[in-house]
């Protein structure tokens, strides 16, 4: 996110256009990360960056990761805009990003290491400031895109720099094949920005069901649930079909998403159902197996419980909705979730005078890498400081 001198006065907005995108992530699969930049990234007045990947999928999730910008104010702004470093930091971190947004309200006036002021007019030769890290994360497989009210953008520099096409966002319905390319989109003011986030994190969602899993201790607190959680889902609509099973992974979440493919029925009766682990017992919601919501009207849509007793439910599932379920399993008392978080400072001790630093924040030729044993006590896999492993 732009810290730069030119937001003072727009943090705020800022920070509710941020707001919006975290919020129409919840309920799904998702987790996110957190940038800042000004001159250099992080941001001059900005805390250190947040590079490790943290569940939004639940309401508590995104209220976590919202306070983690919640106290900038326009005094926060200070410094040029440099995109090299805002695109640097992320292509660098260890975590494996699906997508980057930039929100920024104008265009770079630095670039590199600071202080390289970019001159007025076009550089024939060279590459838009921070082409060449937006190169790097494309590489590992991440659809960067930036999106703002452009107060500062010069519309010919973008139109001769940018790699691949704009992306008008006005429009409710917008055709993925769009968003898969696009490189940029642009807004009268932020919250225009915040509007276009929404709708961009809504329509790869819509013709899929996301459920979010939950795992209820004796004390009545929930986690999330681990990997290994498997759901079955069907329809007998004629020309429906939709992408079955699903299983959890160790990504925080305790989500899952189904894609369904229709051919023009207007809905689709969805079954759902778990494949519940010895121990564990549905938990009800409001008298039903699973609560569900569709995330672009935000409105509840209707449960029918398995006819049969067991843990499954039915839910429609209407053309244009994107409807994500909440579903909790009561643990056995041998069985109580449990989570761990690894955080990291340096102690640098340089001609005698020691100094510490927190994560992310050390000398740059300073990195090491974290792993954590996997659930099953065998073997470990890489894992990020400060996300939490749930198990």
């Amino acid at each position: 996110m732009d810290l730069s001198g030119s937001m003072s006065g727009s943090v705020p907005a800022l920070k509710t256009a941020a707001d919006t995108f975290v919020d129409a992530l919840q309920g799904t699969p998702s987790s996110m990360a957190r940038f800042t930049f000004s001159s250099c990234s992080p941001a001059i007045r900005g805390e250190a960056n947040a590079p490790g990947l943290v569940s939004v999928s639940i309401l508590a999730d995104a209220a976590a990761f919202k306070r983690t910008y919640a106290s900038w104010t326009n005094v926060t702004a200070e410094g040029s805009t440099n995109w090299d470093r805002a695109l640097y930091e992320p292509a660098s971190a260890t975590s494996q990003y699906d997508v980057a947004v930039v929100i920024t309200d104008g265009m770079p006036t630095n670039y590199s290491l600071p202080r390289r002021p970019v001159r007025r007019g076009l550089r024939q030769r060279a590459p838009l400031p921070g082409a060449g890290e937006r190169h790097r994360i494309r590489q590992r497989a991440e659809e960067p895109g930036d999106a703002g009210p452009g107060r500062r953008r010069r519309r010919g520099h973008l139109r001769q720099r940018r790699a691949r096409p704009g992306l008008d966002l006005r429009h409710r319905e917008v055709r993925r094949r769009q968003l898969a390319t696009a490189d940029y989109c642009q807004q009268a003011d932020f919250p225009g920005a915040g509007a276009a986030l929404r709708r961009l994190a809504l329509a790869p969602c819509a013709l899929a069901v996301s459920l979010v899993k939950q795992i209820e201790a004796e004390d009545g607190t929930h986690t999330h649930a681990p990997a290994g959680w498997t759901f079955d889902a069907a329809t007998q609509t004629p020309g429906v079909t939709v992408t079955s099973p699903r299983t959890t992974t160790g990504d925080g979440t305790g989500a899952v998403s189904f894609p369904l493919v229709r051919d023009g029925a207007e809905t689709a009766p969805l079954s759902v159902a778990e494949r519940q682990q010895p121990g564990y017992q549905v938990v009800q919601q409001g008298g039903r197996n699973a609560v569900c919501t569709d995330r672009i009207t935000e409105q509840p849509v209707e449960v029918t419980d398995d006819p049969g007793g067991g843990p499954g439910f039915r839910v429609d599932v209407g053309v244009l909705a994107s409807v994500t379920c909440s579903v909790a399993d009561k643990a056995p008392p041998e069985l109580v979730p449990a989570s761990v978080t690894v955080a990291k400072q340096w102690s640098v001790t340089t001609d005698g005078v020691l100094r510490v630093y927190p994560e992310g924040e050390q000398p740059r030729e300073l990195r090491a890498d974290l792993t954590l044993g996997d659930l099953t006590g065998n073997g470990s896999s890489p894992w990020e400081r400060g996300t939490v492993r749930d198990g």
